[in-house]
């Protein structure tokens, strides 16, 4: 199992547990095997990733079926990462023609105005795995104001660094206990 996509979905059932939605997630993936590539979103939210959330919440869930649910948004996260590093993601491409329609004195199309668009890029949920073996430590903010920013290296312990709004410091401490106490940070 990928301990990037166990990291995520820890991520997502914390925030699941938190707010009983699935949150808007930004995961940075690398392009750099394109000239000149900087990043492209992973969306580690999906169906697969609510349907794990809800079925790990669920008093009626066996272990089997938790770990079935677990396994398919896993699986699912893999393939947005496969996409994204690959050129496939598509909010580079929507920000991209959204930056040329504004340089060029063109009307933004209504699309950056529809709800689905402005709810799937409100992340409320900024994460980066920074995989490194020494011990350095990074963080960021997160990307909107009831959001939270988290990065992290899973290592043979993970290190993990959650950042949010100064208000959120309790909201921020809840998050954490669900991620420590449903995983215990062990990865697979």
């Amino acid at each position: 199992m990928s301990p990037d996509s166990y990291v995520q979905m820890a991520m997502q059932l914390a925030f699941y547990k938190m707010h009983e939605v699935a949150g808007a997630t930004y995961e940075s993936a690398s392009t750099r095997k394109f000239l000149h590539g900087r990043t492209e979103t992973i969306r580690s939210t999906s169906v697969e990733s609510l349907n794990f959330c809800k079925t790990f919440q669920s008093d009626k869930s066996c272990n089997s079926s938790k770990e079935v649910s677990l396994r398919q948004a896993v699986a699912a996260h893999k393939e947005y990462t496969n996409l994204a590093v690959n050129g496939l993601g598509v909010d580079r491409l929507l920000f991209g023609l959204k930056c040329a329609a504004v340089e060029n004195n063109i009307p933004v199309p209504s699309l950056y105005s529809d709800l689905g668009y402005v709810v799937s890029t409100h992340f409320r949920l900024s994460t980066s795995q920074v995989p490194t073996r020494c011990d350095a430590q990074m963080f960021y903010g997160p990307l909107v104001q009831d959001g939270y920013g988290c990065c992290y290296n899973p290592r043979r312990r993970l290190w993990l660094l959650l950042q949010s709004e100064a208000g959120l410091h309790q909201l921020r401490t809840v998050f954490l206990q669900y991620l420590l106490r449903d995983f215990d940070c062990r990865l697979p």
